[in-house]
Order: C-alpha cells, then sequence, then structure tokens
C-alpha cells in the first residue's frame, strides 16, 4: 500500500468517524501497520496502537485474527472504563482502553501491555463476530457459562500468539501471561509446542490451555463478576454491558 492509498483511507475513516474523533479504525490501522517506512501518524495514540499491532502481526494466528477483523468496522478507543485495564464493547463494537494508560511512564511497558490488551481482545471481537458464546445465550445462567467459553478461549488463543511472538525474539507477551493466571495454561501449551511444531501438536496445545483455564476457581469467580457486568446486572454504569478485562 502506497502512503497515498493511506491518505485516502484517512480521510475515509475521518468522515466515518466524524463525530467523534477519538475512535481508531482498526480497519485503517490494520493498514498502515503494514507500511513501514510511512509515519503520518495523527495522534501518541495513534502510534501506540499501530507500533503494537505491528508487533502483532508477527504471529501467525494473531495476523489472521487482525486481518479478519479489519473488515468487521472495529474500532478502538482511549476510555475511562474505571479500575479496568480494557474491555470490549460488543454494541459499539469498540475495544477500550484505559486512558490512564497513556500516562504510563515506562515506554517499554506501556507497548508491551498495549499488546497484552489488544491480543486478548482481537479474540474476543472475533467471537462477537461469529456469534460465540454469551452472545446466543438465552438466560443468565446459560450467559454465564457460555461467558466463561469466551474467556477460556480468548486466553488459549493470546497463549498462542504469545508463543508464535516468542519464536520470533518478541518474549514480553509471553513473560506478561507467565505473571497473570494463566501460568500454568501457558506452561503446558509451551511444553507440547516446544517438543513438536506440527499442526497437530499445535491443536492439542490449545485444547490444552483451553481446558486448563477451567480449572482455576478463583479466577472462574472472578469471570462470572465479569459476566453480570456484560449483562448490565453489576458493576459501574461506565463499564455496564462491556466485556472488561
Amino acid at each position: 500500500m502506497t502512503c497515498l492509498s493511506i491518505v485516502t483511507s484517512r480521510l475515509h475513516d475521518i468522515s466515518k468517524h466524524h463525530d467523534d474523533s477519538e475512535l481508531l479504525s482498526l480497519q485503517y490501522l490494520f493498514q498502515i501497520a503494514q507500511v513501514q517506512d510511512c509515519s503520518i501518524y495523527k495522534s501518541t495514540e495513534e502510534q501506540l496502537c499501530v507500533e503494537a499491532i505491528r508487533t502483532l502481526l508477527l504471529s501467525p494466528t494473531a495476523s489472521t485474527l487482525l486481518f479478519s477483523l479489519s473488515t468487521q468496522d472495529i474500532a478502538l478507543k482511549f476510555s475511562e472504563i474505571g479500575e479496568y485495564a480494557s474491555a470490549f464493547d460488543w454494541n459499539k463494537k469498540i475495544i477500550h482502553i484505559n486512558h490512564e494508560f497513556l500516562n504510563f511512564t515506562d515506554k517499554e511497558a506501556q507497548a508491551s501491555l498495549l499488546v497484552y490488551y489488544l491480543s486478548h481482545h482481537a479474540r474476543r471481537a472475533w467471537q462477537y463476530s461469529e456469534n460465540f458464546g454469551g452472545y446466543i445465550a438465552r438466560s443468565v445462567t446459560e450467559f454465564t457459562q457460555k461467558f466463561r467459553d469466551e474467556e477460556a478461549d480468548a486466553s488459549a488463543v493470546q497463549i498462542q500468539i504469545a508463543h508464535e511472538l516468542k519464536a520470533m525474539g518478541k518474549t514480553s507477551l509471553w513473560y506478561l501471561i507467565l505473571d497473570s493466571f494463566a501460568l500454568d495454561s501457558a506452561i503446558s501449551y509451551g511444553e507440547i509446542r516446544d517438543r513438536n511444531p506440527d499442526q497437530d501438536a499445535e491443536n492439542k496445545a490449545l485444547r490444552l490451555a483451553y481446558a486448563k483455564w477451567f480449572e482455576d476457581f478463583d479466577y472462574i469467580a472472578e469471570c462470572d463478576d465479569r459476566a453480570l457486568i456484560a449483562q448490565g446486572l453489576e458493576g459501574d454504569e461506565i463499564v455496564s454491558k462491556l466485556r472488561v478485562f
């Protein structure tokens, strides 16, 4: 893609979102991230997101997700979302990143955490596009169970993305996951993939990472609380009906 076509895309993006200049079109970010020598960032937020997406594009799994989402009219926004680091608003198709994130003085940590949030919510946005999980639930109880499926799926796929980036020499996402609730799942995934790089082993490792998510009962309880927020049954109005993370 040429710089001219990127500028044309930007003009289209601006006109489409003229009522909210804080929105960053994922389609546009995806396009500009593929052009290494065309720095026409209009804000610090845009630059941060483009650089994070460039990192994610090194992962085949993340690249496929982002390509799929680039046609779904998804947007990113730095927002006030209370105590939560990030969230997905499926009604408006917006991935929110807590605006306090912009105040980080450690730019390396800032970049790593943005990759962490986006790798999770790229999968959550994909789930929405596929009607996966709670989007087809018919009751509070069913929603809660399917919300767990969403979280387990997003966690397993994030681990797969992190492992692929680690193989490319980008280790920060992997170590962030090892420092999270998903430690055991990531270790189990890595043990299988490090021994055998073929497709069958990858599928087995992904299934195991998904299954191990359900072994952490404390995190399941936390997930169930977030399911209530996603249904608008608990939480502050600012995060009501958002899939917070």
